[in-house]
């Protein structure tokens, strides 16, 4: 799929990383895209990288969400966006830890089962839409992601057959 200028991408953290979000960017179109700690590198306004982990331990209220300016670098060029994050409601922590957990096949750090108890964001788009909106645009394409997995495993929608050699 190709971006076009004023769309949004909602995107996983399979695009967290400087050249997903720039290929974006650089078609006109925003993100919001859920960011992964290890590959998604960001700046504040002098160029120093933000410690993420420092922000999150700050971050005590539950469901309050937060943001800050940020920008990511891609080559010379600095793309400009917001971090937006909130911690997710109490009965939601254990669930968000075993994830965490089950995705790192094994035992995690410290800062991996706090970093679960978060969702956190990266936004290109800087006005027009608050914080909130931006992690309400996020849950929703989880909601859509939802039913795509219970559509192939409920209507067995991923064993349709296909001959074609493109697909």
């Amino acid at each position: 799929f190709r971006a076009e200028p004023g769309e949004l991408w909602l995107l996983d953290r399979g695009y967290s990383n400087p050249p997903g979000i720039a290929s974006i960017h650089d078609r006109g179109a925003h993100v919001i895209v859920r960011v992964n700690r290890g590959t998604l590198p960001l700046y504040d306004k002098q160029g120093k990288l933000i410690d993420l982990m420092s922000l999150l331990r700050k971050t005590t209220t539950r469901e309050q969400v937060r943001q800050c300016r940020v920008f990511v670098h891609e080559g010379k060029r600095k793309i400009a966006g917001r971090l937006c994050w909130a911690r997710v409601p109490e009965d939601k922590v254990e669930h968000a830890r075993q994830r965490a957990e089950r995705e790192a096949e094994g035992a995690c750090d410290d800062d991996s089962l706090l970093a679960a108890e978060f969702v956190i964001v990266f936004t290109t788009v800087l006005h027009g839409l608050s914080a909130e909106q931006v992690l309400a645009a996020y849950r929703a394409r989880w909601q859509v992601e939802l039913d795509f997995k219970r559509a192939k495993s409920i209507r067995e929608l991923d064993s349709l057959p296909n001959f074609l050699p493109e697909t």
